[in-house]
């Protein structure tokens, strides 16, 4: 059956920031948002604040604020009566950071996020509160003679807190995250690439002829990839053509994306990643 619906996905809004340099060293931003948001009847007001403070090399800065968003979505989401439900309209944000500029460039930074005011979106249990608390950091070498790269590293711990009393994983609590990239220069214009990533495995329902698992109940299997290129230059009339030969997912790893349930949800299959099969590609490029 075709069934007709009919939203209202208009959006008004308007903001204004307040830049100040207290000092040479320390900047402020604030500012602040207003909004009639799509599906929502009533507007809503989003403070927020920045600081910078810098010191010879290093930079810290330090920021927060509200935000809000609709419940109104154009998305297709599958129906799933296991996983946690709901859409928040309201997130509180709080960051802190430094930052090192030189050879290597570092740059770390926490933060903690709260959402509420969770919207019914779905068919599996109320979501009542959500957190995610976590850090980032990056690590990067760009000015070396041979070897460059980068290191980056997430920690990421998400919590929902659903209205029956249950407080279970959210769907983004990958634990540790991890990326490494590094391009050594070899003899005769050849460069070797190497990415190498990481991830501990994601929190999904599983499912049974029975009753739903619990919500997020399990994880998939951790996420190893390592890509390798071989990237030739060439100079031709002045303009420089870039050739390369890639091999993706270079050790064959069969990563899992997911698992789909036959009818009966009495036996699961497999879902692999995108390139979960070794691929090998070729490539060029010109500049003009």
């Amino acid at each position: 059956a075709l069934v007709a619906t009919r939203e209202d996905a208009s959006h008004l809004g308007g903001d204004a920031e307040l830049e100040w340099a207290a000092s040479g060293r320390l900047g402020v931003v604030a500012g602040i948002r207003a909004d009639r948001l799509p599906g929502e009847a009533e507007w809503t007001a989003d403070p927020r604040l920045a600081l910078a403070f810098s010191a010879g090399a290093w930079t810290l800065r330090a920021a927060g604020g509200e935000f809000h968003q609709g419940r109104w979505r154009t998305r297709f989401a599958l129906p799933d009566a296991g996983s946690p439900a709901g859409v928040p309209t309201r997130a509180r944000h709080l960051v802190a950071g430094a930052e090192r500029s030189g050879e290597p460039s570092l740059k770390v930074e926490a933060y903690t996020k709260s959402y509420g005011r969770y919207a019914e979106s779905g068919e599996g249990p109320r979501v009542a509160a959500g957190r995610a608390t976590g850090l980032d950091a990056i690590v990067r070498w760009s000015r070396q003679g041979r070897v460059n790269g980068w290191v980056t590293y997430s920690l990421l711990r998400g919590r929902l807190e659903l209205e029956d009393g249950r407080v279970v994983p959210s769907a983004v609590d990958v634990t540790h995250s991890f990326t490494g990239v590094a391009t050594v220069r070899l003899p005769g214009e050849l460069q070797l690439g190497n990415t190498l990533r990481y991830a501990s495995g994601r929190p999904f329902t599983p499912r049974s002829a029975g009753p739903p698992g619990a919500p997020h109940g399990d994880r998939l299997p951790h996420y190893l990839r390592l890509d390798t290129r071989f990237t030739r230059l060439w100079t031709v009339r002045g303009r420089m053509l870039v050739t390369y030969v890639e091999m993706l997912n270079t050790a064959d790893r069969a990563n899992i994306a997911g698992y789909s349930y036959d009818d009966a949800a009495d036996r699961r299959t497999t879902i692999p990643s995108f390139f979960g099969q070794r691929t090998a590609v070729l490539g060029g490029s010109v500049n003009f």
